[in-house]
């Protein structure tokens, strides 16, 4: 929703957005101008295709210079590969009919790169929303260890009166800190793994 929102205000789309064009809008909006469709479709594509090649979840050990070199990704799916090749395809489809909007083979060009634009951006929809799905188990737990030992110091130093029991609140001011800290630098370990 939100590219084509910023495509029908002329607006660029936000930096890490993975939505795709709705196609009856584009198509409506765009209906007698081709090649402004087609910069529609190549923008949302591109805009993916970038996400693609940065997610470490999709493509996995890959390094940019060796992504444009060769358009592979190492460690990348059969279906992220197979996606990369359909946006490529499109690409060449889009640049003949660039290049030659009055061809005889003009309307098939159009077709074949709009047909293809499209089948990328849907190729892609479940690799973002699988890799937006795999979590960190470890820490996943140690969140939620964190969270029930600070819930439980908290509950035992507020229930008590503080003049009677101070230990219970330095422990839950102390586990606290510890929770915060633990995780802040879980997260920063598990993205420099990742």
């Amino acid at each position: 929703v939100v590219p084509t929102l910023m495509t029908l205000l002329g607006l660029p789309t936000p930096l890490n957005s993975v939505g795709k064009l709705i196609p009856d809008l584009i198509s409506h909006t765009y209906e007698n101008q081709p090649i402004d469709m087609l910069r529609a479709y190549e923008l949302n594509s591109l805009q993916i295709h970038r996400l693609l090649k940065t997610s470490p979840t999709i493509c996995r050990g890959g390094t940019l210079a060796q992504y444009h070199s060769d358009h592979t990704c190492e460690g990348a799916s059969e279906a992220a590969q197979q996606a990369i090749q359909t946006l490529l395809t499109a690409q060449q489809a889009h640049q003949n009919y660039i290049n030659n909007p009055k061809a005889s083979n003009a309307a098939s060009e159009l077709d074949s790169a709009l047909d293809s634009y499209r089948s990328f951006l849907q190729a892609t929809s479940p690799l973002f929303a699988q890799a937006l799905s795999e979590y960190d188990d470890y820490l996943l737990l140690s969140a939620i260890v964190g969270f029930a030992v600070t819930s439980v110091f908290a509950t035992l130093a507020f229930a008590t009166p503080l003049k009677s029991h101070p230990p219970f609140l330095l422990i839950a001011i102390a586990a606290v800190a510890h929770f915060v800290f633990d995780s802040f630098l879980l997260i920063t370990i598990g993205s420099t793994l990742s």
